[in-house]
């Protein structure tokens, strides 16, 4: 199975190759609602990606829900000086 990403609106899809199914399926991460789909060709799979995403944030805003966003897999963390330094100086 091979797997590539693909970027819309600033979410990020993961795109894998089903050879059983021979066919794409894609689903959004980094938010944790779950937004599938699927396609026979890559123009197939980046509309349906593009129409799932456009959908889903379309909902939210009709019933009022602030759509997640994504993450982007960076976290900052505040440490003592002193630990940093050290940290800093072993690596």
């Amino acid at each position: 199975m091979s797997i590539n990403t693909m970027e819309y609106k600033g979410y990020t899809a993961l795109i894998e190759y089903s050879a059983e199914d021979e066919c794409l399926i894609g689903h959004v991460i980094g938010i944790n609602d779950r937004l599938g789909f699927d396609g026979e060709s890559i123009a197939e799979i980046t509309q349906n990606f593009h129409d799932v995403l456009d959908n889903y944030l379309a909902l939210c805003e009709k019933t009022g829900k602030q759509p997640e966003l994504p993450k982007s897999g960076k976290l900052s963390l505040r440490l003592p000086v002193e630990f940093h330094a050290s940290v800093a100086q072993q690596a």
